[in-house]
């Protein structure tokens, strides 16, 4: 792996989170999103494990950014790659 992390470099600042999310999960709380980078690049199919940790990028063997360089956060319907959806503003 090129670029290596500490797990506390792979949190996204909560006030990120807080203000773009929530989002909804795939699989027990992950969620595929799209993140926009401080140069404004964004990147799909980034992994997000609950509430605020990237774990993968879709298609990429290591993470192609420094998850503190995410300045933005949104999540389309291609976020999904047709899995199902679970709202998870509706859970229980």
């Amino acid at each position: 792996m090129k670029n290596k992390y500490p797990l506390n470099e792979l949190a996204i600042p909560l006030h990120i989170i807080e203000r773009d999310g929530p989002f909804s999960t795939f699989k027990q709380d992950a969620s595929f999103v799209t993140v926009e980078l401080s140069n404004g690049k964004n990147v799909t199919g980034v992994l997000l494990l609950h509430p605020n940790y990237v774990i993968a990028v879709e298609g990429e063997t290591d993470l192609p950014f420094s998850p503190k360089n995410i300045v933005k956060i949104t999540q389309t319907k291609e976020d999904h790659n047709g899995e199902p959806i679970i709202d998870s503003s509706k859970a229980n």
